[in-house]
């Protein structure tokens, strides 16, 4: 297997604990934003936040990344998620 398999599979990988470990909503804010790759504004459009409300979705968002990104650390911790390539 080549480096760009074992990356995609460790995407994937990711992508799959993520999705388990993550509230609904988190859940829904990571695959917008790490698996369909859309900016801020555009997840926060899709999340329904309008122009009126934008700095809402925004500090939303930025609550959930934080979240995200605590989880990740904590499962890394944990020994529940291994990002090398060496799997």
């Amino acid at each position: 297997p080549n480096r760009q398999d074992d990356t995609e599979k460790m995407e994937k990988n990711l992508h799959e604990i993520m999705l388990r470990e993550l509230k609904p909503n988190e859940a829904k804010i990571y695959k917008l934003l790490y698996i369909q790759n859309l900016s801020d504004q555009e997840t926060a459009q899709k999340m329904g936040y309008t122009k009126e409300n934008k700095n809402e979705g925004c500090i939303v968002i930025a609550k959930i990344k934080k979240v995200i990104i605590s989880k990740v650390k904590q499962l890394r911790i944990n020994g529940e998620l291994d990002l090398t390539h060496e799997n």
